[in-house]
């Protein structure tokens, strides 16, 4: 079987999705348009009509029987075409029945642009619940409460009460404040950032993060995902998005109320508590989310990351014209955990004879103020060749001898180093703006000041650090061992947990100081390594025992389905005979069992690869860690892998000999059909004892009890042995691809 038998549809395709009548509706009805200068239904009507996105829009109004010169309607039921989504923009008292004649109507999605409603206390609350429940008595879906709307750029939509349309480009922001919408809009002009997306979430009444960050990942003019976040709302789904997506987007969050005065704003802003800002913080990091401080530093973010590849340690080295800005750039990186680049001898040497010699015989590496284009050059060639550098800082202040424009042209001929980032700050203002652009235009981001191009260097740095150790492959774990491992006597910390109101269980570690770490579980070794290593004096501690803290508090049965990231499904694992009478297990996949998977793939038959993957797949390719990354460190929520295991009987170690997977078909879920595709590979030393039929048993039973409707899988025409186990099991099977493969399909349920 190989990947989804459904071909990928982009975000633009010819297939639609629940939430594409947010970005691409093919008719809009707004309900509450008026003519009243400056009110929020004009201006919505307005920007609607004034942009490309090829939809027909209506205006709703019973007191009117035109809005800007449009025929408007009494009710949205008497529009005279089906209408995919609805702009509520009339007072809050009004929704709930307006919902109601949505739904009537058979409106695909609304949005809420008006505040009143949980953010007021216990009235508002109620109003909402009315909402949400006369939307639930169709298929309609809502955007806000309080929302300012949607943008699309690149469909043309723009469905908002903001001045103005956004660029195209490729970043999208989501965020909770709708007036910080109207500001980055405006700071976004000023620096010629674009966008895919620019949605106001409001305070997420129905819709949310993850369904968001889900149907962006699809689409292909999306580079990277920021967020201005205040709540978390549905956690879990948020969680189980981030993790699927970060490692192909990024997603960068800026996190307010992380203060309890700013928690307290944020509740009045949007009606919701949160909880310890040390746990959302534990939480992006798990997910693999990067978390900045400064709003700025969401957009330089992800405009770093979309031109620069990630360094690969914490040493930059700086090439300055100027070593007053070098210093303070070099205190930000030492303050921030970066270090100076320790520069090779060779390389020493080799500046030592193209510089004059009051260079300053280190790094920083200050050219003087009178460098020329070329003196940058050619110091670059050689700091850029140095093996001790992780990336590198390109500093130009204006000076009488400085020539911006040409020392740029010099520059970007290093825009494209390999694992290796170049950053510029190019300082000043309209001086050395033709410069900047030059430098930005190949591919190198300049900042205004230096400290803020370091800001952004440890950024990338910890990014990927956090994203290389959430995939490292961990050592075993601990199951099974005795609970006095929580014990540890002597350790320089004890475990603990709590319940957080939004993540739900989480586990620390604690010093005798008072100094803690939280996590949330489960976790693994190489987890937990990683959250000691923030505690003064635990650095080279076992983690263990915080393994097992966190083991047991997510298999308590009151905690586990309260887990922001779902627990180990340890009801699925269990023991099978085979036909020749040899006891194995089946059971769900752990992170830690990489190098078995790597070795059961050392096993395989070309014959036996085609049948998994309708194509030669090249070993290395196999067990390259990315790969296998992506098998073994699974979202349970998402898909499910089983494993067979035995002892091998010739060395008595335990091995993997057949592997099944059910991976949710996210793309078919948006379209509200609950399918997963299923796959599954036997060791050819163990074809024919039964194990095959038994896996997909296991993963048709493990589909019912998580309300999968449909399983399906690829198989090739050659496949004759499992084109017969299907057919016993009552799939039905169709010739697909000129006759190369056939789809098994089984309903369920």
């Amino acid at each position: 079987m190989s990947s989804p038998v459904e071909p990928a549809h982009s975000l633009f395709g010819k297939e639609r999705y629940p939430l594409d009548v947010f970005f691409k509706p093919r008719s809009v009805a707004v309900i509450g348009a008026t003519e009243a200068e400056g009110s929020v239904g004009r201006t919505t009507l307005f920007n609607l009509i004034s942009s490309p996105f090829g939809g027909t829009v209506y205006p709703v109004n019973p007191k009117r029987t035109s809005v800007l010169g449009m025929r408007s309607y009494a009710n949205v039921k008497d529009v005279p075409e089906p209408i995919e989504l609805a702009i509520i923009v009339t007072p809050a008292a009004t929704v709930p029945g307006i919902i109601a004649e949505c739904v009537e109507a058979q409106v695909q999605g609304a949005m809420i642009l008006a505040a009143g409603f949980r953010e007021m206390g216990p009235r508002g609350e109620e109003l909402e619940r009315q909402v949400l429940r006369e939307a639930h008595k169709g298929s309609l879906r809502i955007l806000g409460p309080n929302s300012l709307g949607v943008m699309c750029p690149t469909s043309g939509l723009n469905a908002t009460f903001a001045n103005g349309m956004a660029r195209q480009g490729s970043v999208a922001f989501l965020s909770q404040s709708g007036a910080l919408c109207n500001a980055v809009l405006d700071w976004s002009e000023n620096q010629q950032t674009g966008f895919s997306a620019f949605v106001s979430v409001g305070s997420m009444a129905d819709l949310g993060w993850g369904e968001l960050i889900d149907y962006l990942a699809n689409d292909p003019r999306t580079r990277s995902i920021l967020l201005y976040m205040e709540s978390m709302g549905d956690t879990r789904a948020f969680v189980s998005a981030a993790r699927e997506v970060a490692l192909s987007k990024p997603i960068i969050v800026i996190k307010a109320g992380s203060t309890a005065e700013g928690a307290r704003a944020a509740a009045s802003h949007t009606g919701a508590m949160t909880g310890s800002d040390e746990v959302v913080d534990a939480a992006l990091r798990r997910c693999g989310v990067l978390r900045v401080q400064h709003l700025s530093d969401l957009f330089y973010m992800a405009d770093v990351l979309s031109k620069q590849p990630r360094p690969q340690g914490n040493r930059l080295t700086m090439v300055t014209n100027a070593g007053g800005p070098a210093v303070l750039a070099a205190d930000t990186l030492i303050r921030g955990g970066g270090a100076l680049s320790t520069l090779a001898p060779e390389t020493m040497e080799a500046l030592r004879q193209m510089l004059p010699p009051e260079w300053s015989r280190g790094n920083p590496v200050d050219l003087l103020g009178d460098a020329k284009p070329e003196r940058y050059a050619k110091a670059l060639q050689c700091v850029t060749e140095d093996p001790n550098s992780d990336g590198f800082l390109v500093v130009l202040a204006p000076q009488a001898a400085t020539d911006p424009v040409h020392t740029a042209e010099q520059v970007k001929s290093f825009a494209r180093l390999r694992s290796k980032p170049v950053l510029a700050s190019w300082m000043g203002g309209p001086g050395v703006a033709a410069g900047a652009g030059i430098l930005q235009a190949a591919g190198i981001p300049v900042f205004p000041y230096p400290d803020t191009a370091v800001r952004m260097f440890l950024y990338m740095w910890a990014y990927q650090e956090n994203l290389r150790a959430l995939y490292e492959t961990p050592q075993p774990s601990v199951h099974g061992e005795d609970d006095e491992l929580r014990i540890s006597p002597g350790s320089a910390f004890t475990t603990g947990s709590f319940v957080d109101p939004d993540f739900g269980p989480v586990v620390y570690a604690e010093t005798a100081t008072g100094q803690r770490v939280v996590g949330l579980p489960p976790l693994t070794s190489t987890l937990a390594g990683l959250m000691l290593k923030q505690l003064p004096g635990c650095q080279d501690e076992d983690p263990r025992p915080l393994v097992r803290a966190a083991e047991i508090i997510s298999s308590d049965p009151s905690l586990r389905s309260t887990c922001a990231i779902r627990p180990y499904p340890v009801e699925y694992s269990g023991t099978w005979s085979m036909k020749n009478g040899e006891e194995v297990t089946i059971r769900p996949i752990r992170p830690e069992d990489e190098p078995m998977i790597a070795a059961f793939h050392q096993t395989l038959s070309e014959r036996t690869v085609y049948f998994r993957y309708l194509s030669t797949l090249k070993l290395s390719t196999r067990v390259a860690h990315e790969r296998l990354a992506r098998i073994c460190f699974i979202d349970y929520a998402r898909q499910m892998v089983l494993v067979v295991e035995r002892q091998n009987p010739e060395n008595e170690t335990p091995e993997i000999i057949a592997v099944g997977r059910l991976h949710k078909d996210w793309q078919a879920y948006s379209r509200g059909r609950h399918e997963a595709e299923f796959a599954l590979v036997v060791g050819d030393r163990c074809q024919g004892l039964g194990l095959g039929k038994e896996l997909l048993r296991r993963l048709s039973d493990i589909g019912r009890r998580e309300g999968v409707e449909v399983i399906y899988g690829e198989i090739s025409a050659e496949n004759s042995t499992m084109q017969k186990i299907c057919r016993s099991m009552g799939f039905q099977l169709r010739r697909e691809i000129a006759d190369s493969t056939l789809v098994a399909r089984l309903r369920l349920n």
